[in-house]
């Protein structure tokens, strides 16, 4: 559900700001190498977009604002890792808009450092395969699974 925000509450996303993606235990696949040793990769899945709900006319990829996070005296590492959430990877707003997508403040009733991510390429918003593949390659990782590789590392 929508949190009841007046539009001028509303944050606009710079292209150096930070976004952060919850990391959840069913998006990390661990890699052996041939003597044992193991790592953790990203799966492009972790970067998928929700489904539309009624009255929705784009699906966005959920992700969180670090700088609404910080300003509220928040640590950004660990905002809302519960669950099945092993980590938290970031990402800047300029690179996610060089690929074709856009990022928007958009708070949710519990979270209002809450955002979006979405494809301008597509009118139903969501991310491409190519573009899942991107945001694997330039996630950086706060904190999460010990031994963690990028996907192409």
């Amino acid at each position: 559900m929508k949190a009841m925000m007046m539009a001028s509450e509303l944050v606009d996303i710079n292209d150096d700001d930070c976004l952060l993606r919850l990391i959840s235990e069913k998006h990390v696949n661990e890699c052996k190498d041939k003597d044992g040793n193991g790592s953790w990769r990203l799966t492009t899945a972790m970067f998928q977009c929700s489904s539309l709900s009624d009255g929705e006319s784009r699906s966005t990829m959920s992700v969180n604002i670090k700088k609404l996070i910080e300003e509220a005296k928040l640590n950004p590492r660990t905002f809302m890792i519960s669950g099945s959430y092993v980590g938290v990877v970031s990402f800047s707003a300029g690179n996610v808009r060089k690929e074709g997508m856009e990022a928007i403040h958009d708070p949710i009733a519990d979270n209002r450092y809450h955002g979006g991510v979405f494809s301008t390429k597509r009118s139903d918003g969501r991310l491409s395969g190519s573009q899942k593949s991107y945001l694997t390659r330039i996630a950086n990782l706060l904190t999460g699974p010990e031994g963690y590789k990028s996907k192409d590392a």
